[in-house]
């Protein structure tokens, strides 16, 4: 597969053997967000409320971590074998979801630090407990990323469990008037 990157000073085709494009271009995804998400945090760094953050008081340490992360799932694309589809499932929903997140996230330090009172929050960020901020940021994944992912991952793994169950006969359903579209 070629990708090509150019611009109105340069023009490159990049030969890149995919070994499986929809993870490749999930991954990609996931580190602009990571990256939009680093760089527009330390504007913020008051306000966040990472946990690794809260823990470290360092950025440096969140990123070595997102930077880790990402390492880890390059390791993942790069064997392309897993052991189920379960286990493949859970990668890219991970992913899919996880990128959503972070690019939530991203977008909202963004709006805070384009804020015009942001020294005014800055201040006021200050001054709200870690254990306050560790609240909100156990509220914001649990609803944002953690439930649809269990909720997912327990859907798919009933669907496979039961799929010796069931009968899958696309023949029968062609014959029939009212099933196609």
């Amino acid at each position: 597969m070629w990708i090509f990157i150019g611009s109105s000073l340069y023009d490159v085709w990049i030969e890149v053997n995919m070994k499986n494009p929809i993870l490749f271009w999930l991954i990609m995804v996931f580190v602009i967000v990571n990256i939009a998400d680093a760089v527009t945090s330390y504007f913020i760094s008051e306000l966040e409320s990472n946990p690794i953050y809260l823990l470290t008081g360092s950025m440096i340490v969140l990123d070595i971590f997102k930077v880790l992360l990402v390492l880890a799932v390059f390791y993942f694309y790069n064997k392309n074998i897993f052991p189920s589809h379960f286990s493949y499932f859970m990668l890219v929903l991970i992913l899919t979801i996880g990128s959503l997140a972070i690019g939530l996230a991203a977008y909202g330090n963004y709006q805070g630090a384009k804020d015009p009172q942001l020294e005014e929050m800055i201040e006021y960020g200050k001054t709200i407990p870690k254990a306050e901020k560790l609240k909100y940021f156990v509220s914001f994944s649990s609803l944002i990323y953690i439930l649809p992912i269990a909720l997912s991952l327990v859907a798919f793994k009933l669907y496979h469990v039961s799929l010796d169950d069931v009968k899958i006969n696309e023949e029968y359903f062609k014959k029939r008037k009212w099933w196609q579209f």
